[in-house]
């Protein structure tokens, strides 16, 4: 939550000749975000929607898998904070990498680090996951008009949020990700335990796939499926009306 929200539960109320600030504008929109985050949350639960899977990354001369180099498609995640993460390009990662952060006007395929951070001295082999989290940053920086007499020395503020997200590698599995899911049938069952509310979420992470990486960089096994949260979707599902009834 940002610093400009009083509560989840309040919006600004207008009136006339009310004096409005940057915290009631500020208010205002961040009360409907955590409103679409409690109810994505609620009503259609975590985890991968549908695409971003994890493939060995080519190498650029197509001689074959490029060693310590992941792929990932597009694809459309909810987080376990109801946070929308979209990843409209593919991405390659480094596994010898911290990670990365993506902005949504990144370019396709890998990005450099800006701030040139080498490669961990020794890179992590063996088991890993590949995981996603949702991140925001500060984008669009414009010149803040000076007060008072002022004349020179005007400040920048920025004028844009941007919804990104971060991808790791983790050296566990999360405890949410584990365990047995809920059969469907429950969902149209006419008896049954009334449901109790989802606990707060544990971690940020959405789950991606598990990966074996040997001592030289080769990228021996992907599993899509271990760990994965699959969160269900109607998008796809539709049918014809029947013109006799």
């Amino acid at each position: 939550m940002h610093p400009t929200s009083a509560s989840p539960y309040q919006r600004p109320r207008y009136f006339p000749r009310q004096l409005v600030t940057p915290a009631e504008l500020n208010l205002a929109n961040q009360y409907f975000m955590d409103r679409m985050r409690r109810h994505n949350r609620m009503l259609h639960g975590w985890g991968v929607v549908c695409g971003a899977m994890v493939t060995r990354a080519a190498a650029p001369n197509g001689s074959g898998p490029e060693p310590w180099k992941i792929s990932i498609s597009p694809g459309y995640l909810l987080d376990p904070l109801g946070n929308e993460i979209a990843i409209e390009q593919p991405r390659v990662v480094d596994v010898r990498t911290e990670g990365v952060t993506v902005m949504p006007d990144a370019p396709p395929g890998e990005i450099d680090d800006p701030w040139c951070a080498p490669a961990p001295p020794d890179p992590r082999t063996g088991r890993q996951w590949v995981a996603v989290r949702y991140e925001e940053g500060l984008t669009r920086p414009v010149r803040v008009e000076p007060t008072g007499c002022e004349c020179s020395g005007r400040a920048c503020e920025y004028s844009r949020w941007y919804d990104g997200y971060r991808i790791a590698l983790l050296p566990n599995c999360p405890p949410s990700h584990q365990g047995t899911p809920p059969p469907l049938d429950e969902l149209t069952a006419a008896h049954g335990p009334l449901p109790a509310c989802p606990p707060p979420a544990s971690d940020p992470w959405v789950v991606l796939a598990g990966l074996e990486v040997t001592a030289d960089g080769t990228v021996t096994t992907i599993d899509n499926c271990a760990c994965r949260r699959m969160a269900p979707s109607l998008a796809s599902h539709w049918w014809h009306c029947d013109p006799e009834k």
